[in-house]
């Protein structure tokens, strides 16, 4: 339930409305009203606006200025100007910035070529577990073959297969 002498006067709008007052100031004009308002209250009120404010003025500068007119009036993209100039060095691109009045550090150009890189990468094929063989990852060289002649039938072998040589060799010395 509330009065309306409860609701009438507001403590931190009073405080507020003297930001140049001392503390005891305050409290005597308070009590020259019939309010009491403690010290305590009067510093927890001040600082708890002054962290507000340092906040809202930390988002401000984290947002940045925004780009000239002549660029549609859009908002500073950091990573798109370091990708324009790629082909320059990390400094170069850091002095190009800061004449248009933005901060950009080293670890900010090498981190976002480093991502750059990571993405153009082709994927990696996953081992083999062991005991399965591997599949070649080039095209097999065409096969050489050698045939030999027979009364009957031609017969056409790998010359770098070792089991294929010795079985040739036992043929060709049974025949000879």
């Amino acid at each position: 339930m509330t009065t309306q002498e409860t609701t009438k006067f507001n403590k931190s709008k009073f405080i507020r409305e003297r930001p140049d007052m001392k503390v005891p100031e305050i409290v005597a004009e308070a009590a020259k009203q019939g309010q009491t308002i403690s010290p305590g209250t009067v510093w927890t009120l001040r600082s708890s606006d002054k962290r507000k404010a340092s906040k809202a003025s930390k988002k401000v500068a984290k947002k940045g200025p925004k780009a000239s007119k002549g660029d549609g009036g859009k908002k500073f993209n950091k990573s798109s100007f370091i990708r324009k100039y790629s082909k320059l060095s990390a400094p170069e691109i850091i002095a190009k910035a800061k004449d248009l009045g933005q901060d950009i550090t080293k670890g900010m150009v090498y981190t976002l070529r480093s991502s750059d890189r990571k993405k153009e990468e082709p994927v990696r094929v996953a081992r083999t577990p062991k005991g399965t063989k591997k599949v070649a990852s080039r095209p097999a060289k065409a096969e050489k073959t050698t045939a030999l002649p027979t009364s009957h039938h031609s017969i056409s072998f790998d010359p770098s297969d070792p089991v294929a040589r010795k079985f040739i060799t036992a043929g060709l010395a049974a025949i000879t």
